[in-house]
């Protein structure tokens, strides 16, 4: 007759999976818990990232606004709003701004010229 034998190595598994189980369950509780400063810390960079996320899209918007009002040739209100978009935090789109702000600002000294009518003389001598 056959008899089974059972070996000292199934204790010896069982005893090795239980600490692999108890080391890996130590080193996920054993992270140390944040301070009081690092949470006021950790909260004023989300605060201070939420203000700068709301700045862009401010910036954005009035872009956006001058932008259409420049398509529409409303030269001086874009001309405000191109000025309000280059103070923003994106460079890129702050300098796009400044370049249209000057181009609005041309124009409407441009448009604020007075122009008189030219006479016309003929070969005749007599105003037309």
């Amino acid at each position: 007759m056959a008899t089974t034998r059972k070996t000292n190595a199934e204790p010896a598994q069982k005893a090795a999976k239980a600490q692999a189980a108890s080391r890996s369950a130590s080193t996920q509780s054993a992270a140390p818990a944040k301070s009081a400063a690092e949470l006021k810390a950790a909260s004023a960079l989300e605060a201070a990232a939420a203000q700068a996320r709301a700045a862009l899209q401010l910036q954005m918007k009035q872009w956006e606004d001058a932008v259409r009002m420049f398509s529409q040739k409303q030269f001086s209100a874009a001309n405000e709003r191109f000025v309000l978009a280059a103070a923003g935090p994106a460079v890129h789109i702050a300098d796009k701004a400044r370049s249209y702000a000057q181009i609005c600002s041309r124009k409407v000294s441009s448009r604020k010229s007075i122009f008189i009518r030219p006479t016309i003389i003929s070969i005749t001598g007599w105003n037309v």
